[in-house]
């Protein structure tokens, strides 16, 4: 009997979890199971990672033996395909593809193609946040990822294109050549249009409104919501906003880092910007209260 274990990450929200992804290949009725609330796209990963392991002339141990594989905690609800790197290295290691020792404090992201190519997921950045708060300290991730993973500080980032590439990394052999990994399919339903106009704009070109200004200043100073209320033309535009509304890159702790990246229709959005919400210029006091009369107090 051989186990080995690998490491990949759960979202839940943003919120990440580490998960084991632990391998049994042992005898018994010939077949692959995987155990652990998985979904169906993860289900159907063991298709995937066995073909990926075959067409990269590696060994798949399921021919002849059986293939347990367990992603623990397994009370935690696990889903997408993002674990199919994790499967496939766990199994290799396993059946002595790779060493187990070379899996250790390390993890892995990352879709696989019939062909063992590569393929990018969603959620890379608070995948990487999670590992590193609990003491993963490398991570393997789709090569155009990478720059995404990257910004999680003191962590090591291999953006690869295939299987026969991360196997290379772990054995410290040559590396094979792969074709590029392909970006995320479709095109968001959200972007960012006017980046080029924000260069030249400044809150000194505002005449008058220095009370308004003010405001804005010390709430963007201490990080506070700012809710504008007036008739139109009596608020600062959006766009100078932008200019004070913002977190540094680095500040990998900010509550709303995660979730970007893991919101497809936002992954566009460039990492340096805080979100705005502009509402209509006129709303009356009976809408804000949520009925269609003057709110009235109850005796």
């Amino acid at each position: 009997m051989a186990v080995a274990t690998a490491r990949c990450v759960a979202l839940a929200g943003a919120v990440g979890h580490l998960v084991d992804v632990q391998a049994d290949v042992s005898s018994g009725q010939v077949g692959t199971t995987l155990v652990g609330r998985v979904d169906s796209a993860l289900n159907e990963g063991r298709d995937r990672v066995r073909m990926a392991i075959e067409n990269s002339l590696l060994t798949w141990p399921g021919s002849t033996k059986r293939v347990t594989v367990l992603l623990a905690p397994a009370a935690l609800p696990k889903s997408g395909a993002h674990f199919d790197l994790a499967i496939a290295v766990a199994i290799l290691a396993a059946t002595g593809e790779l060493d187990p020792r070379s899996l250790e404090e390390t993890a892995f992201i990352g879709e696989l193609a019939l062909d063992g190519g590569l393929r990018s997921v969603t959620g890379v950045l608070p995948m990487v946040l999670a590992a590193s708060q609990r003491g993963i300290r490398c991570v393997f991730v789709p090569e155009p990822q990478a720059r995404e993973a990257a910004l999680v500080p003191d962590m090591t980032v291999l953006g690869l294109r295939s299987l026969r590439q991360v196997v290379a990394a772990l054995t410290d052999s040559e590396m094979p050549e792969a074709p590029p990994v392909p970006p995320i399919s479709g095109s968001g339903f959200l972007s960012w249009r006017g980046a080029a106009r924000l260069e030249e704009v400044d809150m000194a070109d505002l005449v008058g409104l220095e009370d308004v200004k003010y405001a804005a200043e010390v709430a963007a100073a201490g990080g506070h919501h700012l809710l504008l209320d007036g008739p139109k033309g009596s608020c600062i535009p959006s766009a100078h906003l932008w200019v004070l509304y913002f977190f540094h890159e680095h500040s990998e702790d900010h509550p709303l880092r995660p979730v970007r990246p893991a919101v497809k229709g936002l992954r566009h959005f460039g990492l340096n910007r805080a979100p705005d919400r502009v509402g209509r210029a006129v709303r009356r006091c009976p809408r804000l209260a949520g009925r269609r009369g003057v709110p009235r107090q109850r005796s």
